[in-house]
C-alpha cells in the first residue's frame, strides 16, 4: 500500500490511501470532522478515478495541490472533477460537474446536497467539540450550539456556516466560498457525515458548474472566525464596510418601522407630515441632531393593507390604514386611516424634513407599474422577480434613482418571505442576479449624505444563506441581527442571545450589525422586554446603527447622549464588540445554564513614553460587557482572568465599573467574578497603568476612549499629556484617571482647571462652552504630578 500525506505547516493533515480510494484526516491532531474525506454523488459514495499531488507557491506561501477524478458508481460517465488547495492556515475544495443535473421540485432547499465534496466521514468522531451554526430556514439568522460531536446537531442538513472549537479554542470554520445562495454545509447523524455541496432542490445545476467550500483553522475563537470572514471578502474582491460609511452608520437615526412609536399610527392622530414636522422641532428643542429619517411600509403605495403586501409604486400614498399588526387578539384590530402628505413624492417630504432619508421596500406586486411597463422582464409567481442581473439593475436603478431626492438608504425587508415563496430563490443565477441587479444599481445612485457617496442598502428577515451572500455586495452595509423590535417573544434575553452570535457572523463578513429600533426610555420588568440601559451600551460597542424609535416626549436624552457626540454622531470603539472566545463553548440560552457571557471590545489611541519618541505606539482602553442572557433571568456567574482579553505587556490594570463608579486594581493573572442575577449587567472600562497613571476617558459617554474623542497620549515622568479632539458646541465632558499620587496642577490649553482628587481617583470636569479652546485644533490637557 502507498500513501502520500499533505500536512505543511498546518494543523490539516491529509493521508491518501490508494488502496483504499480515500483519504485519511485529522485536524489538530483530532478527528474534529471524522477520519476520512471523499466524495457522494446522490447518496453513494464516488469512485476516486484519479488522484495527482504537487507543491506549489505563490504570494501567501507554500501550498499542497491535488487534483481528483470522481465518477459515479451507477454510471461511469457521471463524474466531478475535484481539487483541494491545502494551506497552512485554510484550505479550498472545488468540484467541477462535468454533466447537467435537473433539480427535483420535492427535494428540501436545505436539504443534503447532490454533488458532495467534500464529504467528511467516518466511526471517529471527537466528542469535545462545540458548535455553533445557523438555521439555514430561519430568517434573521437564528443561532444553533451544540456540544459533542459535530454530528450531534439538533438539525440534520441545514447548517451553515459550521463553527466548531474545543477548550483550547482549536478551532475550524466550514462555509461556502461560492454560490452562497445554496452552497450548504449539511450534517447527518446516522451515519456521521458532514457533506458540502449543493441541494438538488434547485432547478437545475448545470454541466460545468464549480462549488467552492472553504475550511479555515486556527487557534482562537474569534480569531478563526475573521480569519474565515477575511478570505471569503478577497475571494469576492470587497473590502471591509468602514464604520462610518453612510450616514445609517456615522449617526442616530430615527425609525418608524415595526415596533417604533410611529409605526401605521401618527402623533395625536394627525396626518404622517405633521408627525414627522414635529418629530423635526422637537428632536431640535431638545438638542438631538438625527443624521436621518427611515420611512417604513406605511408610505408607498400597496396592493392591500395586509402587511406582507407587495409594491404598487414607490411613490407615497395619499392615506394609510393605522392597524396593530402584532395584536395576539385579532378581533380587537382597529383599521383607521390615517392621511400622509399633502404632496405625494419624497422630494416634498425631504422639503420640509430636511434631513436624509432611508426608506423601506419588499417584494413588488403582480399589479406594480414597473411589471406592467415590461411583463417580459419578469418571472411572475406570487409576485415578479426581474429575469436576469441587467433587468435587475435596470429596475432598481428606475426605482431607487430621482434627482431631487436625497435617498441615502434603502431598507431592504421581507427577504425570507420572498425566498420561500418564489421559484426564482431555487435558480443558481436568477437568485444571485437579484442581489447582483440590487448591488450594481445602489452603486450608480449618488448619495452625498454617505461618506461613501452611494446609495447603502439593509438587509432585513435575512436567511443566513442570504447573509453570506451579502459579502460579495458593497452596497450593504449593515443586515439586521434581530427579530422586530417589540416582538413579544423575541425580547429581554432571548433577543439578546440571538445578537449574541448573529452579530458576530455579521460582523465577520465586514458589515455591521442592526439590533433594530429601540425604545431610549423603555424598560419593562418582566422578562419578555427590553431594557435600554443595557441594549444601548453594547448597540454602541457593537459600531452598527443606533436606530431611536421613541415617542415625542419619552426620550432618556442623558441616555441617548451618552452614545453619541453633541453633532449626533455615534461615539464608537476600534472593532465591534465581540463574544469572549469562551462564550462560544456553551449554550447560555437555556434553562439549565448557570454561566452568564461577555462582549468586548477596545480603543486604541497613539501614545508616546516621552515627547521627543519617534515611534508611533499605543494605549489600549478595553470595554467589557458581562450580562445574563438565562431564558427566566435566573442568577448565573461569570469569571475570567484579564489575560484571556488582554495581549498586553502592562502588568496591572484599573477596572472602572461604569455605574458604581468604583475603580480597582487588578494584574492579569487575577480573577474576575461577576454574579448576575435577573436583569443585572457590568459595564467596565479597562485601563492599563503607565508610570503611576491609568487614562479612563470621559466617562460621561459609554465609549470614553474613543479615537473620536482622543487623539493620543504622552506619557512623560511625572506629566501626562492628553490631546482630546475639538467638539464644537460639546458639553461638560467628565475625564477620569487613576492616579497613585495627588496632582500639583491640571492645565487645559495651559489654563489651570479645577478636579476634584480622592482615593487615587482624579475626576476633571471640562465646560467646553466656557473653555478657553484651539477652535479647530485638539485641546491639550496636561496632568502634573
Amino acid at each position: 500500500m502507498a500513501d502520500r500525506t499533505s500536512n505543511g505547516k498546518g494543523p490539516f493533515e491529509i493521508k491518501y490511501d490508494d488502496a483504499k480510494g480515500l483519504f485519511d484526516i485529522r485536524i489538530f491532531q483530532k478527528h474534529m470532522l471524522g477520519t476520512k474525506l471523499t466524495a457522494r454523488i446522490g447518496k453513494q459514495e464516488a469512485i476516486l478515478v484519479k488522484a495527482e499531488q504537487k507543491k506549489g507557491r505563490d504570494h501567501e506561501g507554500q501550498y499542497d495541490f491535488w487534483r481528483l477524478e470522481y465518477a459515479s458508481q451507477k454510471n461511469e460517465d457521471r463524474t466531478i472533477t475535484c481539487t483541494m488547495t491545502i494551506r497552512d492556515s485554510y484550505t479550498v475544495f472545488e468540484s467541477e460537474l462535468n454533466y447537467e443535473v435537473k433539480g427535483k421540485k420535492n427535494k428540501y432547499l436545505y436539504g443534503d446536497p447532490y454533488i458532495s465534496f467534500p464529504s467528511f466521514e467516518g466511526d471517529k468522531w471527537d466528542e469535545n467539540c462545540s458548535c455553533f451554526s445557523f438555521k439555514r430556514q430561519a430568517p434573521f439568522n437564528y443561532p444553533e450550539l451544540w456540544q459533542g460531536k459535530i454530528t450531534d446537531s439538533l438539525r440534520e442538513g441545514k447548517n451553515s456556516p459550521l463553527i466548531a472549537a474545543n477548550k483550547k479554542f482549536e478551532t475550524i470554520v466550514l462555509s461556502p466560498l461560492n454560490h452562497l445562495m445554496f452552497n450548504t454545509v449539511a450534517v447527518n447523524h446516522l451515519p456521521g457525515r458532514v457533506r458540502c455541496g449543493i441541494p438538488r432542490a434547485v432547478n437545475k445545476i448545470e454541466k460545468g458548474t464549480k462549488t467552492a467550500t472553504i475550511l479555515v483553522y486556527g487557534i482562537g475563537i474569534n480569531k478563526t472566525i475573521d480569519c474565515w470572514g477575511a478570505l471569503l471578502r478577497e475571494h469576492h474582491g470587497v473590502d471591509r464596510i468602514e464604520k462610518d460609511a453612510d450616514v445609517l452608520l456615522k449617526y442616530i437615526s430615527y425609525w418608524t418601522n415595526a415596533g417604533s412609536a410611529y409605526w401605521y399610527d401618527t402623533y395625536k392622530k394627525t396626518s404622517y407630515e405633521e408627525t414627522l414636522k414635529k418629530l423635526r422641532d422637537h428632536h431640535k428643542m431638545l438638542g438631538l441632531h438625527f443624521g436621518s429619517y427611515q420611512l417604513d411600509s406605511w408610505w408607498y403605495r400597496k396592493e392591500g393593507d395586509d402587511y406582507t403586501s407587495g409594491i404598487i409604486e414607490w411613490e407615497p400614498k395619499s392615506a394609510t390604514n393605522a392597524k396593530n399588526f402584532n395584536s395576539m387578539l385579532p378581533f380587537k384590530e382597529k383599521l383607521k386611516k390615517v392621511d400622509l402628505f399633502q404632496e405625494n413624492s419624497l422630494s416634498y417630504v425631504q422639503s420640509f424634513l430636511k434631513k436624509p432619508i432611508g426608506c423601506h421596500f419588499k417584494q413588488l406586486a403582480k399589479d406594480s407599474v414597473y411589471f406592467k411597463n415590461a411583463p417580459e422582464d419578469f418571472i411572475v409567481e406570487d409576485f415578479p422577480i426581474p429575469k436576469n442581473k441587467m433587468i435587475a439593475e435596470k429596475l432598481f436603478l428606475e426605482i431607487f434613482k430621482h434627482p431631487r431626492w436625497n435617498l441615502a438608504y434603502v431598507v431592504h425587508d421581507w427577504l425570507s418571505f420572498m425566498n420561500d415563496r418564489h421559484s426564482a430563490f431555487r435558480d443558481l443565477e436568477v437568485s444571485s442576479d437579484y442581489f447582483t441587479g440590487l448591488d450594481q444599481a445602489c452603486r450608480q445612485i449618488d448619495a452625498p449624505a454617505n461618506e461613501r457617496g452611494f446609495l447603502s442598502v439593509q438587509l432585513c428577515m435575512s436567511q443566513p444563506h442570504m447573509t453570506l451572500e451579502s459579502v460579495r455586495l458593497a452596497a450593504v452595509t449593515t443586515i439586521r441581527s434581530t427579530s422586530d423590535s417589540d416582538s413579544f417573544f423575541v425580547e429581554g434575553t432571548k433577543r439578546w442571545w440571538w445578537n449574541l452570535y448573529s452579530s458576530k457572523l455579521i460582523q465577520a463578513l465586514g458589515k455591521y450589525a442592526f439590533y433594530d429600533n429601540r425604545y431610549s426610555s423603555k424598560s419593562h420588568v418582566h422578562p419578555l422586554s427590553a431594557y435600554s440601559k443595557f441594549e444601548f451600551i453594547w448597540i454602541g460597542l457593537s459600531c452598527g446603527p443606533l436606530g431611536i424609535g421613541d415617542e415625542i416626549g419619552k426620550e432618556n436624552v442623558e441616555l441617548i447622549r451618552r452614545c453619541i457626540k453633541n453633532d449626533g454622531e455615534i461615539i464608537k470603539p476600534d472593532i465591534p464588540a465581540a463574544p469572549l472566545d469562551k462564550c462560544f463553548l456553551y449554550n447560555p440560552y437555556t434553562i439549565k445554564n448557570d454561566k452568564g457571557v461577555a462582549v468586548a471590545s477596545y480603543s486604541k489611541i497613539k501614545a508616546a513614553r516621552s515627547c521627543a519618541q519617534a515611534e508611533t505606539q499605543y494605549y489600549q482602553v478595553f470595554y467589557l460587557l458581562v450580562f445574563n442572557t438565562h431564558p427566566f433571568g435566573r442568577k448565573v456567574d461569570f469569571s475570567l482572568r484579564l489575560d484571556e482579553l488582554i495581549p498586553a505587556p502592562a502588568k496591572e490594570y484599573i477596572l472602572y465599573n461604569y455605574f458604581t463608579k468604583e475603580i480597582r486594581k487588578v494584574s492579569l493573572d487575577q480573577d474576575c467574578d461577576y454574579p448576575i442575577k435577573r436583569r443585572v449587567f457590568y459595564y467596565e472600562i479597562i485601563a492599563p497603568i503607565e508610570k503611576g497613571i491609568a487614562v479612563l476617558g470621559d466617562v460621561s459617554k459609554h465609549v470614553s476612549m474613543s479615537g473620536q474623542l482622543v487623539d493620543s497620549i504622552i506619557f512623560g515622568d511625572g506629566r501626562c499629556d492628553i490631546m482630546i479632539k475639538y467638539a464644537e458646541e460639546s458639553e461638560i465632558s467628565r475625564y477620569l484617571f487613576y492616579l497613585e499620587t495627588k496632582p500639583s496642577n491640571v492645565l487645559l490649553n495651559g489654563t489651570v482647571v479645577g478636579y476634584e482628587y480622592k482615593q487615587e481617583k482624579l475626576e476633571i470636569h471640562l465646560d467646553w462652552k466656557n473653555a478657553d479652546l484651539n477652535i479647530n485644533q485638539n485641546q491639550k490637557l496636561t496632568i502634573i504630578y
